[in-house]
């Protein structure tokens, strides 16, 4: 498990640091968590996290969570997204940010079965309209695969739902 923190207003980048994969294992379960605390800020604000993939060592992202661990001001939108899209995982409506112990989880939402990368990923929360403190966490559970190299042989791979 990689624990991070990070401070919204700074408009910060953690690097997650996911196990290795051994010889003798095919994949590898990790939990990456973010702790972060908003100041009082105008604009969007942004914490993210970089997960490294590979075609070799390539991740599965199998659920994005936030909790709400410090209520934020009523007027406050927390999204959770890839970079490219801010609310990729978790929408502002998601969320509930002005409640304390409030969880949102991408696996609850039937649209989002997981999402397999052979590069690297950014996680991105962005909060805006934020005007005092608040704090959230942001989890994520990543399944790191090795992908055996190929020695001449042609390999299918399928999946079966």
């Amino acid at each position: 498990m990689a624990s991070l923190q990070g401070l919204v207003g700074q408009n910060q980048t953690h690097f997650a640091a996911l196990r290795t994969v051994a010889d003798s294992v095919t994949s590898l379960s990790d939990t990456v968590i973010l702790e972060y605390t908003t100041a009082s800020a105008a604009g969007a604000k942004t914490v993210e996290i970089d997960l490294p993939a590979s075609p070799q060592f390539p991740i599965i992202i199998e659920d994005v969570q936030h909790v709400v661990t410090v209520a934020f001001s009523s007027n406050t939108g927390v999204k959770v997204g890839d970079g490219s899209t801010a609310d990729l995982y978790l929408q502002t409506g998601d969320i509930a940010a002005a409640s304390a112990k409030n969880f949102a989880s991408s696996a609850r939402k039937r649209s989002f079965l997981g999402t397999y990368c052979t590069t690297g990923q950014r996680l991105v929360v962005t909060v805006t309209g934020c005007d005092g403190v608040g704090q959230g966490l942001l989890i994520a559970r990543v399944t790191r695969l090795k992908i055996p190299q190929a020695q001449g042989d042609s390999t299918t791979w399928s999946y079966v739902a």
